[in-house]
């Protein structure tokens, strides 16, 4: 789990504790497993690219 985190982390430039929540949420709202959806993303089968917080001005 802390390794997909990072993996998130590293794809979103979000808190490590906002990683987290976004791969439950999106485990949740997928009606799936996290340990499940963290597996996929380090075997890379998941990205959270499209994610990326937008920048305030």
């Amino acid at each position: 789990m802390h390794r997909a985190v990072g993996m998130v982390v590293a794809q979103t430039g979000l808190a490590p504790e906002d990683a987290t929540a976004l791969l439950r949420a999106r485990a949740w709202a997928r009606g799936g497993r996290v340990a499940d959806l963290a597996a996929d993303v380090l075997a890379r089968r998941e990205t959270f690219d499209d994610e990326r917080p937008t920048p305030r001005v």
